[in-house]
């Protein structure tokens, strides 16, 4: 499943970004999209061109039983599904 991170306010530009599963930051996860393969809970962090982060986005999750995504508390950064195979 693509998840694609699309935040809004901040100052500047948006310099990076940070995915996690679990609480877990996942490794060169770190650009506006990320494609899930493992269910889990998936958030985004977000910092701008001054350095500037974001609260962890609101969850989505992932079912590992059947890989349809239930978004929950929404939060900083908005975290959307955008294609699920």
């Amino acid at each position: 499943m693509a998840l694609n991170a699309t935040p809004a306010g901040g100052s500047g530009s948006y310099a990076s970004y940070q995915w996690y599963r679990n609480t877990v930051a996942i490794m060169s996860a770190n650009a506006s999209t990320y494609g899930a393969t493992q269910g889990g809970s998936y958030t985004v962090t977000v910092t701008d061109s001054l350095g500037y982060t974001s609260a962890a986005s609101g969850a989505v999750v992932l079912n590992d039983d059947t890989g349809a995504p239930t978004v929950t508390a929404p939060g900083g950064a908005t975290v959307t599904q955008t294609t699920c195979q």
